[in-house]
């Protein structure tokens, strides 16, 4: 095997390396931003319940002006 053969073998394996760091970027891209499409849905769902237990709590009030009155 001669100095030629080796480098161009270099060369490609260089090339498939930069290719794999490449890919490997765009999936780390990806993930952050479902990461933080989940971290949305997560707090949208907390401010749904959080509302949920209020309308639970005062809807007996509010569905009844004798107690309300009280």
């Amino acid at each position: 095997m001669n100095w030629d053969a080796l480098g161009a073998i270099s060369e490609i394996i260089g090339a498939a390396v930069i290719a794999t760091l490449y890919y490997l970027s765009l999936q780390i891209k990806i993930n952050s931003i479902e990461i933080s499409q989940s971290a949305d849905v997560r707090r949208a769902q907390s401010n749904h319940n959080t509302n949920a237990l209020y309308i639970q709590v005062w809807q007996p009030l509010m569905l009844n002006s004798v107690l309300a009155a009280i």
